[in-house]
């Protein structure tokens, strides 16, 4: 069994693979890791949010995060205006994506929401294992079980948690 404090988390055996390094990936390791649950964060991407340097086209998210807003960013109410900044418990880690926004739109923008994703990884000490995601261009009908493949050549656990968009 590889060792969880090799960081980033060579090749091995672990009891949790949480695939992907997007916003759901990461939620998902910060929670594991709350709740002393052993895991490895494997992404195909050189760092965290790289699904923000190709997504959305145009730019902007659609959803907003308010700077100003009628509630402290501490406040468990201010979740409502920022719905993009990761959930933690920490008040240093709360509610960093307005502290990142250039104030030109409720509407973060690309390299924005990046920069967010990469900012909570460091600070809550969220750290990734890049792990080049080979596709089959086999019959396999869900591309979740082509990724399941990949990470499957160099690693295996007994729990993986996929959070990578669809038909990636």
């Amino acid at each position: 069994m590889a060792e969880l404090t090799d960081r980033p988390f060579p090749p091995g055996s672990y009891p949790v693979i949480v695939v992907g390094s997007g916003p759901g990936g990461l939620q998902v390791s910060y929670s594991l890791s709350r709740y002393g649950i052993d895991h490895a964060v494997l992404s195909a991407d050189e760092a965290p949010g790289g699904m923000f340097r190709r997504w959305p086209f145009f730019q902007r998210l659609l959803s907003w995060t308010k700077p100003y807003a009628p509630v402290p960013h501490d406040h468990p109410a201010y979740q409502r205006y920022d719905w993009n900044s990761l959930l933690a418990d920490e008040p240093e880690h709360q509610a960093l994506m307005p502290g990142l926004m250039d104030g030109a739109s409720y509407f973060p923008s690309r390299p924005e929401m990046q920069q967010n994703l990469e900012t909570f990884a460091s600070r809550t000490g969220i750290a990734m294992h890049r792990q080049p995601m080979t596709y089959s261009s086999s019959s396999v009908a869900y591309p979740s079980a082509r990724i399941l493949a990949s990470v499957a050549m160099s690693s295996s656990c007994s729990t993986m948690v996929l959070g990578v968009k669809r038909g990636s």
